[in-house]
């Protein structure tokens, strides 16, 4: 075995006092001071490698006895939390003079339980014997081992391994095994020695030295094996840096290696060697080199004293780096040199290994102080000629797991615990107690500050504390802040008002209580707020300023005035009961048997939906400033039309949708693609598809069905609106347009169809496209045969579509010849999947008319003395015309002079009592002749019909002529007046008359029609009184509650005079005499229905609605 030797600097004294120095040729030949090998460890590949420091023995019973964790004899290494694992320990003692040795103690964490514990290999010792070996458990981690040991003296000492099987605790981080020792108490001490931490077990004498550390167990840290050459060779050679003394012996040994698969992260280096003197080694200089064909190159990092791992047993070396050296692919080098003292730790070698690793070895000494010429880089096998090619090398990269302590805070007022506190650690995350006052922390070792923040109590800032290896406990006491209450009184000026909101900025929402109080806990400071409640005007902006005292704050807010809104509903004639009003943000009314909701408003814009059964929705804005308002709705009836062409086949699977419904599938079996086709009226596309009219026939066209859905809607229609087109013809090809309704209007109704729009593999489960039905109505069209195109857009609330589902056919591919439009460009409408042209689904609404049925028309003068004329709509016709089913014909007969109509024959049958000079016959059904036969007389004034009727009910109309009352349809002579009386019933008014169908400007209940001289038609419709007897301004009245039960309050802002409570029918229910602004009405004897309550004040009259339930 080859080694380089430093020379010994020996000090010996020489005739006139000079220092002589043993060269090194004498000293490298001297076997007197070559330390003899220990066998050396083959196969050092454990992942963490630590062998405890032996300590220097002196002549003391038991003295320098210690137990050191073993793993290079068996068992594992380091240790996993929260695992089983085996561990070996040697025990080794000393004694100078005769010792019994009893029991070995050996202490683990408190969380580790021990489940054995057996004798390692075979015990030894210099000079003595071994007894027999038990173990019991003083507590789950703590072992006694009974193993004596009869030590003899002179220097005897004995050495036994253990292996010892435990389960780890949770905590992380090396873990301490204390040990103890009990000897015989013989001669000098000490007799009981123990770790370094003074572990003493129970009723066991006290530890009398304590100079040796516990056993440490390292924790398992993740590891990266990056290069092992650790087969150890037969020598070892100089890589060390000396103290300034001896620096010119300063040496490095250098082996290259290859990063392959890079980069590579090293943080971790293992070499092995052999110690001169006493050693340990604590320190290494690390050198990493570029490759310079072959030999070491430019340095490209290094770290000079290093820590390291090792003892003076073996010369194995194990190093954390300071900071990881990342290299990418490539050939290195590295160096690595002791760094010990020769005075103190004497010469360290580095091992050669028996691998064969690229190329030789290189060592350097700079100052050449072995004096073989190497300062500069030198082969190895030319110093050494017989040295292996490799040094012993492990490179590593190792997560170091750093263990965590729990830090405690508990934070109380001094008495109770304070939950929600904020506890503020600089640079971590805040943490909150709990409602114990409790909040955990877990932290590695060092020293932090921290602030710790509750409302209500005064900051505690800027404090610290430190980790140090265990869990810590911290007690804060913080200072309450005093709090004073603020008090809220709000009122309208005079009583308490109920829920007003008082919001505090930063501090919530108070509501006041039924006396108008709310009250909160503040501190001292400013504090901005706002007070809000219905009805009243709110008061923004405030503030007031807590001071060391409570606070009591008056508020007084304004009401807002409200003014009635009557809602009239009507389908045009009559009243409609039970029509739903809703308004926007003020919820729903219902409309009484009159028609009739009301509902008190604020000034302000208002939006609502009119719906009833049966009828036509309608949108009503409508607008409230400072005034009662009457609002007049009339809704039109939906109106339902025989469907007389159909092409709406969408259902493939009924009964197999979500729910039981029906579904609408996209066959996907059969390549088809398309779930639906854009037709949407904000994207300017559209879908127009074909019907025919048959020969010989002709349709009445009164509207369309037709189909859509909005992906992600519910089962509530949102379509809102419709566009369409009817054509002549292909509408890109020539078709023109013979019924235009692209300015919309034309949806009077949308609901669920019941089926579902599906993809084959979601049918029972998909509900995101509801198919709607989409109702659409227009003005009667008449369609003879021939065939015409209707084009439709559509829009909706939804974000997705509407989109057309195609007309769906249970294995076809092709169902139509449908075109879309997008955005102005005409295309067929096909599948994208399989590029099938598709239908589009829809229904014709309306009527076929059957083929007209004609009669004969004849007429003529009997004898002379005049002429007669037939005229069918305005038009004359000729004496034997055929004339269609139903027309009337109008016959008129003009006499010569001096004559007049004698009579009148209708198919040989004298008319009678008739000699007017027009004869009219009202739809016609039969063949009929017509005579008219003139005599001698003086001709007739001129008359013209009268009509009259009341449009609706709610009255009477009668008609007079000279004082003679006369019946609707009566000829009246030419040049006379007709008076016309209207008689409205209790509680309604004239709304109207309409002459002719020409509404006029006057709403008196009688009308009279001056010198009459035409045919007059006369109607009158009556409306219910809401506003007064009088139309005038009157005083602000409300009633409430309205509807009521047993009583309710009029109340004015004038003085009442009388009240009259007036039943359905116009009569009389109870007259009051009231002087004064506020009346409670008692209604609990009446039976419910609805009342007017016409009230009389200083100002004027005006008749309120009363709901009695």
């Amino acid at each position: 075995m080859k080694k380089i030797f430093l020379p010994l600097v020996v000090f010996i004294t020489m005739t006139g006092g000079l220092l002589a120095q043993q060269n090194w040729n004498n000293f490298a030949n001297d076997d007197a001071v070559i330390l003899q090998y220990e066998n050396p460890i083959v196969n050092l590949k454990t992942p963490v490698l630590q062998i405890t420091d032996y300590n220097v023995i002196t002549p003391k019973s038991l003295t320098g006895s210690y137990v050191e964790f073993a793993p290079a004899e068996g068992g594992d290494p380091s240790y996993t939390p929260g695992t089983t694992h085996q561990f070996v320990f040697y025990s080794y003692t000393y004694s100078p003079d005769w010792e019994y040795v009893y029991n070995v103690w050996l202490k683990f964490p408190a969380d580790w339980t021990i489940t054995n514990v057996e004798v390692h290999g075979t015990p030894a010792c210099n000079s003595g014997t071994w007894g027999t070996f038990s173990y019991t458990l003083d507590a789950p981690n703590i072992s006694n081992i009974a193993h004596t040991r009869y030590q003899g003296s002179g220097g005897a000492w004995c050495g036994a391994y253990y292996i010892v099987s435990v389960t780890t605790g949770a905590a992380i981080g090396d873990v301490n095994v204390s040990w103890y020792y009990d000897g015989d108490g013989y001669a000098g001490t000490p007799h009981w020695p123990c770790s370094s931490d003074g572990y003493t077990p129970g009723g066991q004498s006290p530890c009398d030295e304590m100079i040796n550390p516990p056993a440490v167990i390292p924790m398992f840290n993740p590891i990266t094996v990056y290069w092992e050459q650790l087969d150890i060779g037969p020598s070892g050679y100089a890589s060390q840096d000396f103290e300034e003394s001896n620096n010119i012996y300063d040496c490095i040994i250098a082996d290259d290696f290859v990063v392959a698969g890079g980069p590579w992260n090293i943080n971790k280096v293992t070499t092995y060697g052999q110690y001169s003197g006493a050693g340990p080694l604590e320190y290494i200089n690390v050198h990493f080199y570029e490759d310079n064909g072959g030999v070491p190159g430019s340095l490209i990092t290094e770290f000079i004293s290093v820590p390291c791992v090792t003892d003076f047993k073996s010369g194995f070396v194990n190093a954390d780096l300071p900071s990881i050296v990342s290299l990418e692919n490539g050939t290195y080098w590295i160096g690595i040199a002791a760094r010990m003292d020769y005075v103190i730790g004497g010469q360290w070698w580095q091992y050669e290994s028996t691998s064969n690793n690229g190329a030789h070895f290189h060592w350097i000494n700079p100052n050449n102080g072995f004096g073989v010429g190497a300062t500069n880089w030198t082969n190895g096998n030319i110093v050494w000629p017989s040295s292996l090619n490799d040094i012993i090398l492990g490179l590593y990269n190792v997560v170091h797991i750093i263990p965590e302590y729990n830090v405690n805070f508990s934070v109380t007022d001094g008495v109770d615990p304070i939950q929600d506190a904020t506890i503020s650690i600089t640079g971590i995350d805040n943490i909150i107690t709990n409602a114990s006052g409790m909040a955990t922390i877990s932290l590695e070792d060092g020293l932090y500050e921290y602030s710790v923040y509750a409302d209500g109590y005064y900051d505690l800032i800027e404090q610290s504390f430190e980790v140090n290896g265990t869990d810590l406990a911290l007690d804060i006491e913080l200072i309450a802040i005093p709090e004073y209450i603020v008090t809220f009184i709000v009122t309208d000026g005079v009583d308490p008002i109920v829920g007003a909101n008082i919001s505090i900025t930063g501090y919530g929402n108070l509501v006041t209580n039924v006396s108008g109080v709310a009250s909160i806990s503040l501190y001292d400071g400013t504090y901005q707020y706002s007070v809000t409640a219905a009805g009243f005007y709110s008061l923004t902006d405030q503030s007031f300023e807590v001071d060391g005292a409570d606070l009591d704050i008056d508020l007084d807010l304004i009401m807002i005035p409200k003014y009635t809104v009557t809602f009239n509903v009507s389908d045009g004639a009559d009243p409609i009961e039970g029509a739903n009003i809703n308004i926007s943000g003020q919820g729903t009314i219902v409309t009484n048997v009159l028609g009739v909701a009301e509902i008190d408003l604020i000034d302000g814009s208002y939006s609502c939906v009119v719906t009833a059964t049966g009828f036509v929705a309608q949108n009503i804005n409508f607008l409230v400033a400072g005034a009662d308002l009457d609002i007049d709705i009339e809704l039109n009836e939906i109106v339902t039309h025989p469907i007389i062409y159909a092409q709406h086949e969408l259902i493939t699977h009924p009964d197999m949708a979500f729910g039981g419904n029906d579904a609408s599938v996209l066959q996907t079996s059969l390549s088809l693609n398309t779930l639906g086709g854009g037709f949407q009226i904000g994207n300017n596309n559209s879908i127009a598809d074909d019907f025919s009219v048959p020969e010989g026939e002709t349709w009445i066209v009164k509207g369309f069905n037709f189909f859509a859905y909005q992906t992600g809607s519910t089962t509530t229609s949102t379509i809102t609106d419709v566009r369409l087109k009817i054509y002549d013809g292909v509408p890109n090809d020539g078709g023109s347009i013979i019924a235009d309704y692209w300015t919309g209007g034309v949806m009077t109704f949308t609901s669920w169809t019941e089926i579902y729009r599906t993809q084959e593999s979601d049918i029972a489960t998909a509900t995101n496209r509801p198919i709607m039905l989409v109702v659409c109505a227009i003005n009667d069209i008449e369609l003879s045969e021939g065939t015409y195109w209707v084009e439709v857009s559509m829009a909706g609330s939804g974000a997705s579509g509407p989109w057309c589902p195609p007309r769906t056919i249970v294995g076809e591919i092709t169902t139509g010849n449908a075109l879309q439009n997008l955005n102005g460009v005409w295309q067929n409408f096909q599948d994208t999947g399989t590029n099938s042209q598709q239908g589009l689904p829809f229904d014709v609404l309306g009527e076929v008319l059957e083929p007209p049925v004609y009669f004969n028309v004849a007429f003529n003068v009997e004898g002379l003395n005049g002429s007669l004329i037939a005229e069918v709509d305005g038009t004359e016709i000729t004496s034997g015309d055929n004339i269609e089913e139903g027309k009337d014909v109008v016959f008129t007969a003009t006499p010569d002079a001096g004559h007049i109509v004698k009579e009148w024959v209708l198919n040989g049958n004298i008319v009678e009592d008739y000699t007017g000079l027009v004869f009219t016959i009202n739809g016609l059904s039969e063949d009929i002749v017509v005579t008219v036969e003139f005599e001698e007389g003086v001709t007739p004034p001129d008359t013209y019909s009268v009509t009259f009727s009341v449009l609706g009910s709610n009255g009477t109309l009668v008609a007079e002529v000279d004082d003679e009352v006369i019946s609707s349809g009566d000829n009246i002579e030419e040049g006379k007046d007709v008076v016309f009386t209207a008689t409205p019933i209790s509680g309604y008014k004239v709304k109207r008359w309409i002459l002719n169908e020409v509404a006029l400007a006057i709403t008196t209940n009688i009308y009279t029609y001056e010198a009459l001289d035409q045919i007059i038609d006369v109607k009158v419709e009556f409306m219910l009184i809401t506003t007064g007897i009088d139309d005038f301004e009157v005083a602000k009245i409300n009633i409430y509650p309205n509807p009521a039960r047993n009583s309710t309050t009029i109340l004015s802002d004038v003085i009442i005079n009388r009240i009259t409570l007036i039943c359905i029918t116009g009569d009389i229910v109870s007259e009051h005499s009231v002087d004064a602004k506020l009346y409670e009405l008692n209604v609990s004897k009446l039976s419910s229905g609805v009342y007017f309550v016409k009230i009389t004040t200083e100002n004027g009259v005006i008749t309120k609605q009363l709901q009695v339930n």
